[in-house]
């Protein structure tokens, strides 16, 4: 995803394809990563280990900069890691009719969204200033890699 959200060719990995033809390969990775992580147990210790990267103060988010384990690897194993709510309450929908419960299911994103978003500029600005200039598109993969996750929320995860 992250291939994508830069604009690099997907040539060296996949050996060919489109952009958005290589896309189509994310649900199968998903599941190949689920099926790895639930067989090897490693769930939990993901969700440990996510879990504290999120507790991390905004001083320690400039070590994350060149991290293999940084930002955009946490923002995926949240999505393995962190499972859906098992219902969305009708309280709910009754109450507030514009009520959205695509993210009702996923508490955990609608919860951490924002500090997400900050992680995310936060490592699209610390790796500008190391060119000594902060340009938008420095910022612009961040975010498009962002809206790709935000968007498996909102479209790929849709309830209705």
């Amino acid at each position: 995803m992250i291939r994508f959200a830069e604009e690099k060719s997907f040539h060296e990995d996949t050996g060919g394809g489109g952009p958005e033809s290589n896309m189509h390969l994310i649900p199968y990775l998903f599941h190949t990563t689920l099926y790895v992580l639930n067989t090897t147990r490693l769930a939990q210790k993901e969700s440990a280990a996510l879990d504290k990267f999120l507790a991390q103060g905004p001083s320690n988010w400039k070590e994350d900069v060149g991290a293999i384990e940084g930002p955009f690897y946490q923002l995926v194993v949240s999505i393995m890691v962190y499972p859906p709510a098992k219902y969305v309450p009708k309280i709910c929908l009754q109450r507030n009719p514009t009520y959205n419960s695509t993210y009702s299911l996923f508490p955990r994103w609608v919860e951490n969204r924002v500090t997400w978003l900050k992680r995310i500029l936060t490592l699209g600005g610390n790796r500008s200033k190391r060119m000594a200039t902060a340009e938008f598109s420095h910022y612009r993969s961040c975010l498009i890699y962002f809206g790709l996750i935000d968007g498996l929320y909102s479209v790929v995860f849709k309830v209705n």
